[in-house]
């Protein structure tokens, strides 16, 4: 079975599988605390697929992104040509529309330059993401704790780490489970994995 951050996808669940998503779920393990990870039930392994499809999605998306800007300034740049070459007399209104296609340009190719600068940052920012699967989790654990809560937890991540807005889907959290123990993947950074084991942690207390 397998589930991932979207609402919808909960429906997948066996029906044999427990979820309180309507009971009062104490909510601590969102607290911030120092408390160090002493008996973690829990097993660390890294993903090394996922951190490579994570990294090989947000580079295609920027790609794409890249080209489609400059696939659209060669589109305006042949309509101004098209209009320089025309035999037609220059109108107001040709001349505004020209106004007009050389301002977008402008504004098209700046956007293009901003881009390209803020493309190594991007870059080394997709040098941090990782994934890591939080493996033997408790059936109580991902039961009680963890289905439908995804989204809170998500949301959490990102309140305490934030990442560039460019980053839509990090992080990212995904459930699976096996012989009654459960696999927590988490994509995203250092500093979200972290948190994450925090809140393992606090949840694994409560349990």
């Amino acid at each position: 079975m397998f589930i991932n951050s979207e609402p919808d996808r909960l429906s997948n669940v066996t029906p044999n599988t427990l979820i309180r998503e309507d009971s009062k779920i104490h909510e601590d393990f969102f607290r911030d605390t120092n408390d160090k990870i002493k008996h973690p039930g829990f097993i660390e392994r890294a993903n090394s697929t996922l951190t490579a499809e994570a990294s090989a999605a947000l580079a295609s998306q920027f790609a794409s992104e890249v080209q489609e800007l400059k696939d659209q300034i060669e589109k305006e740049k042949l309509k101004v040509e098209q209009e320089k070459q025309s035999q037609d007399k220059m109108t107001k209104e040709k001349e505004d529309e020209l106004k007009r296609i050389n301002k977008l340009l402008k504004e098209l190719q700046k956007q293009l330059v901003e881009r390209k600068a803020h493309e190594q940052q991007l870059n080394n920012l997709v040098q941090q993401i990782i994934a890591i699967d939080y493996d033997n989790i408790e059936s109580i654990v991902a039961n009680i704790f963890l289905f439908g809560k995804v989204k809170n937890i998500i949301d959490h991540l990102k309140t305490k780490h934030p990442v560039d807005t460019y980053f839509i889907g990090i992080p990212n959290i995904t459930i699976t489970d096996s012989n009654d123990l459960y696999c927590i993947s988490v994509t995203g950074t250092k500093a979200h994995h972290d948190e994450f084991k925090r809140i393992l942690e606090r949840i694994q207390k409560l349990s």
